[in-house]
């Protein structure tokens, strides 16, 4: 018996989805780079042709674009600047996509903006993801620290790190007060 449904039904998303973070997953993991490429790459290649089978503005699509944006980040960090299959000009596409979605200054959603931060991050829009960061850590923080879990806190060093590469930055254009 074959199941049919319909073209935007949630699961044509969902399933997908969930095989990708079973891919990301072991990606972490894997210590060998090209294969950990490989995983990233087939994680990011099912969000993203997935996107597609998702109703415009749904939940189901806010996901997948989360998602989809996380892998191509993590991918390119990782990947040869010249053999990447995919470039920041697809990656600032999914973000604009993804940024309308999410208010940054009043979400409490951490993984979107814990994905945008390192989206901007990765793109150079230092004030994008100083204002993701800074938001992010805000978050975090207000969580009791035995219910901090593994990504909760690489999210907070994540933030972090951006905020104090920010720092000297903001301090050399400070006008300096006599």
């Amino acid at each position: 018996m074959k199941a049919s449904f319909p073209d935007k039904h949630w699961l044509r998303s969902a399933i997908p989805r969930n095989l990708a973070l079973s891919l990301w997953r072991l990606s972490e993991v894997e210590t060998d780079l090209n294969k950990r490429l490989d995983l990233l790459k087939r994680a990011y290649e099912l969000t993203f042709s997935s996107l597609k089978n998702c109703k415009p503005g749904s939940r189901q699509e806010s996901l997948m674009l989360n998602s989809a944006v996380y892998y191509a980040v993590e991918y390119l960090t990782l990947a040869p600047k010249n053999g990447a299959p995919l470039g920041a000009d697809t990656l600032r596409r999914l973000v604009q996509d993804m940024s309308a979605n999410v208010q940054i200054e009043t979400s409490v959603q951490l993984r979107p903006l814990d994905t945008l931060c390192r989206a901007f991050s990765y793109l150079e829009m230092e004030a994008e993801a100083v204002r993701a960061a800074t938001r992010v850590a805000a978050l975090i923080e207000r969580i009791e620290a035995p219910s901090l879990g593994h990504d909760e806190r690489d999210m907070l060093k994540y933030a972090q790190g951006v905020l104090s590469r920010a720092a000297p930055a903001a301090e050399q254009t400070l006008p300096v007060v006599r």
